[in-house]
């Protein structure tokens, strides 16, 4: 391994424990071998961080997989289909680079996130245990082409129009929502304020809304149906904060995943099945899971 090689695994090793992985393997092998650089998270570095390594490994243009142990493993392909020039963070850097700017950034940005386990307050729902079992009994299996926002807005709480109206143009589709203001709901008790996201927008985009709502301090966690993702605001904030908080991380996420976006709907347009969360193999090639 040259010296450039080793500074650029010391870094992103050292980014990602800022970041508040377990790095427990590194692989850097080149551009001359076959194989992928790849790395090796430990899933039980802290609950809920595969959707975050997910999130991370596509908004660096790399790959995101489950070994059979449940850790994470992180591929990058040089000659991976996805787009190397747009949005990138760091666009000339190398893809060990990428991913260590972008672990620093996404890590301090969760620091809240991580903060909260510490003091006790664990997610009722982890994405990566559910994300190869969990049962969707209504899950249609084909991408849905966007909203038309126009058509139902007038339907949404007054109070939150513009937010969901910015979700939506950030590529976060919505099905329902509540403000969860008294005053919008005279006639009953109000809900608490929650956004149910669509799920069926691009591959893998599950563990993207679960580190949104991360990200904005909401709790995330399967729709009723068993399919998209609820979030609802947290006790004991300000909802009108809870909701500028919700957007403000999803413009940050929009930002950071718009090559990873690109390259679905470049590749693999608006048909086919993004049920399949990728599986590593022992030797690390990653294949999705059929279901």
């Amino acid at each position: 391994m040259s010296s450039s090689s080793g500074h650029s695994e010391t870094t992103m090793v050292s980014a990602l424990e800022r970041a508040g992985f377990t790095v427990l393997e590194v692989s850097l092998v080149g551009r001359k071998h076959e194989s992928p650089d790849y790395l090796r998270l430990d899933h039980t570095s802290y609950p809920g961080c595969e959707a975050h390594a997910f999130t991370l490994a596509h908004a660096a243009r790399w790959t995101g997989a489950l070994d059979m142990h449940g850790d994470i493993i992180l591929a990058h392909d040089a000659g991976s289909q996805i787009n190397e020039e747009a949005g990138s963070p760091s666009p000339s850097g190398s893809g060990w680079e990428r991913l260590a700017s972008v672990a620093l950034d996404l890590g301090e940005r969760l620091r809240g996130y991580r903060g909260r386990i510490e003091q006790g307050h664990y997610p009722g729902v982890v994405w990566g245990s559910h994300a190869q079992t969990w049962f969707r009994a209504m899950w249609a299996v084909s991408y849905l082409p966007p909203p038309v926002v126009d058509k139902f807005i007038d339907y949404v709480d007054y109070f939150i129009r513009p937010h969901i109206i910015r979700l939506n143009e950030l590529g976060f589709w919505t099905k329902e929502s509540c403000s969860g203001l008294p005053e919008e709901h005279p006639d009953r008790e109000p809900y608490w304020p929650y956004v149910m996201f669509e799920e069926r927008t691009y591959p893998l985009a599950v563990p993207h809304l679960f580190t949104l709502a991360d990200l904005a301090g909401w709790i995330p966690t399967y729709a009723p149906h068993d399919f998209d993702v609820y979030v609802r605001a947290p006790k004991g904030h300000a909802f009108s904060e809870s909701w500028k908080s919700l957007v403000e991380s999803a413009e940050y996420l929009a930002a950071i995943l718009e090559p990873y976006r690109f390259s679905c709907y470049s590749v693999n347009g608006l048909g086919g099945n993004h049920r399949n969360i990728p599986l590593a193999d022992p030797d690390h090639n990653i294949h999705p899971i059929r279901r």
